[in-house]
């Protein structure tokens, strides 16, 4: 639905910038014999309702607190420069506004606009919960000098001069189907959800989740268009198989640090690709449990990203046994702490949760 508004997000800072590069090498799994200890007693598959008044819910919202380094202004828009859509679902305000500059019709415009609004529903129904009152998702002028595209807790940006971007997202639903069904997960998978070295260092061993789990939510969420789904994740399944026995095939929790201390992409791309395949492997095990990934995403939502909890690898094998009461450590030795091959076959069904 078209609005007409001014609307400005008035904006506090809260985190540091990101501190220089270290360049220790990421230390070995460590060893754990106690639980995290939780404030409350959560239940081990969480359950929730859409109208139910918990932090996160319609009847509660939070406070968004905004990272330092990004300007003020990274979310105003005003109805004379920007065509504006909103619709409110599940309490949360979702506004996309597309800079006028923007040679598009108006029904690219709307079918962007329910793109949007339909990945967030998507998504919002993994977790049953978003805390925040508003999300949003604003499409810059072709001329603007705004460049920064990291994603928040409460939507992003996307960057259309080319000047400033690669990859033309805004140009065809191809483009921006990729872009928004990964950026809109980060609300809550990376923003909400944080891990220890978020907004702190720059290497973070827990990328893999932070970025791997992303993109293959990512890839579900086009369920009405199953080719685009094969296509992406065997896109991450070749890149993975192409560089197994390669200096790039190492453990998931090393690629960070490999990564930035090289400056060498792959590596990075590695954590993303292999962290997308391993993700769909352990989906795959979690429905052979009665499960699903999802009640994992649920679990982190409640007991790391609504208390503010960081986590560390070791956090996501212990909530794995907690939510399936199974020892989850020889999947994490093979897949996560070392470089064992996935033994999966390359034929990926979309997994019905």
């Amino acid at each position: 639905m078209k609005k007409s508004l001014f609307f400005l997000i008035l904006l506090s800072a809260c985190a540091p910038a990101p501190a220089p590069a270290l360049t220790t090498t990421p230390s070995p799994r460590p060893t754990f014999t106690l639980r995290p200890t939780y404030t409350s007693s959560p239940s081990p598959i969480p359950t929730r309702t859409p109208d139910l008044n918990d932090l996160g819910n319609p009847q509660q919202k939070i406070a968004y607190k905004y990272p330092s380094f990004l300007p003020s202004s990274y979310f105003s828009f005003d109805e004379d420069q920007y065509y504006i859509y909103e619709e409110k679902m599940h309490g949360t305000n979702v506004y996309v506004a597309i800079h006028k500059d923007n040679e598009k019709t108006e029904k690219f415009r709307q079918e962007f606009a329910d793109f949007v609004f339909n990945t967030f529903a998507f998504h919002w129904e993994v977790f049953q919960g978003f805390p925040y009152n508003q999300f949003i998702v604003k499409v810059l002028s072709p001329t603007s000098t705004q460049n920064a595209i990291t994603a928040t807790g409460i939507g992003f940006l996307i960057v259309t001069n080319p000047d400033y971007t690669n990859i033309p997202w805004f140009k065809n639903s191809y483009e921006y189907r990729q872009y928004v069904t990964h950026e809109a997960f980060h609300a809550w998978n990376g923003q909400t959800i944080m891990p220890e070295g978020q907004f702190v260092a720059y290497i973070r061993p827990e990328d893999w989740f932070h970025e791997g789990i992303t993109q293959y939510y990512g890839y579900r969420g086009t369920p009405d268009d199953l080719d685009f789904y094969q296509e992406r994740i065997n896109a991450s399944w070749n890149y993975y198989i192409s560089r197994i026995d390669t200096e790039y095939d190492l453990p998931l929790v090393e690629l960070s640090g490999k990564g930035v201390n090289t400056k060498d992409f792959q590596f990075t791309q590695m954590y993303y690709d292999k962290g997308a395949c391993v993700a769909y492997f352990l989906d795959k095990k979690l429905l052979n449990e009665g499960l699903s990934l999802d009640y994992l995403m649920r679990y982190l939502y409640e007991n790391f990203g609504l208390t503010g909890r960081r986590y560390v690898t070791e956090d996501i094998l212990l909530s794995l046994e907690e939510i399936s009461s199974q020892d989850w450590s020889d999947f994490f030795d093979k897949y996560v702490y070392g470089t064992e091959v996935l033994p999966l076959d390359g034929k990926f069904d979309y997994l019905e949760h």
